[in-house]
């Protein structure tokens, strides 16, 4: 967990000790949700391949897709009435051009799913001419809280590791991540 901006700076180790485990976490649940329970579940299942259990095991279902989709389904499968005023008051009009313009219900399908499979879902709220309300994945949200509090967070830093591969305004380098 980040408990000071200091732990990001430039040099600092990425990603940081203490989200490593939290960042795994997320990798085998979204295995799991993809399918891919052989990443997960890996040794369990070449162990119960090997003669001396003499058995298999085959995952006909994929139950954490499954659930997380039931989940968000039942949130947003019909559609939920958003009010912000009276049905043709200019709060209501403005709402619903929000609501349409960023396909809200799409969005918040995707964080209700994140939520779901990864116990947390982000919602990025900003103002560039217009209101945009975007879904983040979990595994690139770092909030930084209070080291008295861990419920103060004092920053969200939405940030991911990437591959430079021409010259940059970093001095020229080539082919090195951040």
């Amino acid at each position: 967990m980040l408990t000071s901006l200091n732990q990001i700076d430039i040099g600092q180790p990425w990603p940081v000790e203490s989200e490593i485990e939290r960042l795994r976490r997320y990798e085998a649940n979204k295995n799991l949700f993809e399918g891919y329970h052989d990443l997960v579940f890996g040794d369990w299942v070449r162990r119960l391949y090997r003669d001396e259990y003499d058995t298999a095991v085959f995952i006909v279902t994929n139950w954490a897709k499954r659930l997380s989709t039931l989940w968000a389904d039942l949130l947003l499968g019909e559609r939920p009435r958003i009010t912000a005023g009276e049905q043709k008051s200019k709060e209501q009009q403005q709402l619903e051009k929000i609501i349409n313009d960023n396909d809200f219900f799409n969005v918040a399908y995707e964080v209700a799913l994140d939520i779901s499979r990864y116990g947390t879902g982000i919602f990025k709220v900003r103002y560039d001419k217009r209101p945009i309300i975007e879904a983040v994945p979990p595994s690139l949200w770092f909030p930084v809280v209070s080291p008295d509090n861990i419920k103060d967070v004092q920053a969200h830093v939405i940030a991911w590791t990437f591959e430079i591969t021409e010259k940059t305004l970093f001095g020229g380098r080539e082919k090195e991540y951040f």
